[in-house]
């Protein structure tokens, strides 16, 4: 007998978690959403592959110090949007997971 609560042997993504700003502020809107129905182990692999560029790419900016080799203009915006994705990322798996213990 399973319980209540037991994880599901096959946890996915759930549509909808947008991401990606897009035009003014003041619009709050959304250019990308996660796919559903994706694994949800291939999607935190992905969510873990992108934090772990962005942390490279920070720790080289920190180490940069003085020399103008800083965290800079596309590099700035890269590592936003990659934040963006893994964030919707999570939600999309926290959700699937919330769905499948009720």
């Amino acid at each position: 007998m399973a319980r209540a609560n037991a994880i599901p042997t096959k946890l996915t993504t759930r549509q909808g978690s947008a991401f990606m700003s897009t035009g003014h502020v003041d619009k709050h809107q959304r250019l990308l959403s996660v796919n559903g129905d994706i694994d949800a182990v291939d999607a935190l692999e992905t969510a873990s592959a992108m934090l772990q560029a962005t942390f490279d790419l920070l720790h080289d900016a920190g180490m940069a110090g003085n020399n103008d080799q800083g965290l800079q203009g596309n590099s700035a915006c890269l590592v936003l949007h990659t934040l963006e994705t893994v964030h919707a990322l999570i939600d999309s798996v926290g959700q699937g997971l919330e769905e499948a213990q009720q």
